[in-house]
């Protein structure tokens, strides 16, 4: 029986089936081949971007169901409704998510997954102002994952040099990359943010890698080894190709009392859910509504370790 906020007929881009995965990065001293590249060059412009977008992606209509309540299980399916932290003033700055917010999202979600230790590795803040002259981010607008297996290493030697773990611990101790997702402000009436249920995915055929291509040069003055590797950019990420069989939920109307935990890439062996691909999507259900507000969220990228 369809629920009455289940989206169907939904447009949703994923990575082009027939596009050739035959480009060749170097990220961090590293040589990645058989994948496609997204983003900006230094001299591009942002045409060039969508042009390139338009070019490796599909569109396919796909229902984006009512997640219900349904309990979902962050290891089975991949993602997790969680309590979200009490938001603070400010999101505007970067010092202000890491030294007041994150510290508080650490604990529920060590709580939710059994994590022994949370590191924020990213953070974004989107609304429906935006644009290369704003502070805050655009709307995912095709289905990927910011991390895949590539990153493994990375992370591992991130620990060592950064963290305090030693070398034993850092290169056995388990690893996540997921992703913490919270409306601000008002509810998430418009470009709410959906999820592939893990279940309906087959990861190893409907899997591609892909580099995005930064403008901005590294900001950090740290050691390399000391910085964060930098999401899609310093070893590929993933992103689905379209399956009939693959199921897509979303949170309706998702208060700033509620949060998303989802798994961007899990790297522990034997587990159920590997990656859950994510993106947001026009819920049409407020069309005829002339004034709803835009979305606004914080988002934070985790490195949790087991």
């Amino acid at each position: 029986m369809q629920n009455i906020r289940d989206q169907p007929d939904t447009l949703l881009r994923y990575f082009n089936a027939k596009i050739p995965r035959n480009e060749t990065v170097t990220a961090l001293g590293i040589e990645y081949t058989d994948i496609l590249t997204l983003g900006e060059t230094p001299s591009g412009a942002k045409k060039d971007y969508k042009k390139r977008r338009a070019r490796v992606v599909s569109q396919h209509a796909v229902t984006v169901h009512d997640t219900g309540d349904k309990p979902w299980d962050f290891e089975v399916n991949g993602f997790r409704l969680i309590p979200a932290v009490a938001p603070i003033k400010d999101f505007s700055t970067h010092a202000n998510v890491r030294d007041e917010y994150a510290p508080r999202v650490f604990e529920i979600v060590k709580e939710s997954t059994g994590a022994n230790r949370v590191f924020i590795i990213g953070q974004q803040v989107r609304n429906e102002k935006t644009g290369r002259t704003v502070g805050s981010s655009s709307y995912a607008r095709f289905a990927h994952s910011d991390y895949g297996p590539e990153y493994e290493p990375l992370f591992r030697r991130l620990l060592a040099a950064r963290y305090g773990f030693t070398k034993q611990e850092a290169d056995s101790c388990g690893l996540c990359f997921a992703g913490y997702w919270a409306p601000i402000d008002r509810p998430a009436y418009k470009d709410p943010l959906c999820l592939l249920d893990c279940t309906s995915v087959n990861l190893e055929k409907e899997m591609v890698r892909y580099v995005y291509q930064y403008q901005e040069p590294r900001a950090s003055k740290r050691p390399l080894e000391q910085q964060i590797p930098m999401a899609a950019g310093d070893a590929p990420a993933i992103g689905p190709i379209y399956s009939p069989n693959h199921r897509w939920y979303f949170k309706p109307d998702m208060s700033p009392q509620e949060a998303m935990l989802f798994k961007q890439f899990d790297c522990r062996q034997g587990v159920r859910a590997r990656a859950c691909w994510h993106n947001s999507f026009h819920d049409k259900f407020h069309d005829g509504w002339v004034e709803c507000p835009g979305r606004r969220s914080i988002e934070l990228r985790l490195l949790l370790t087991f």
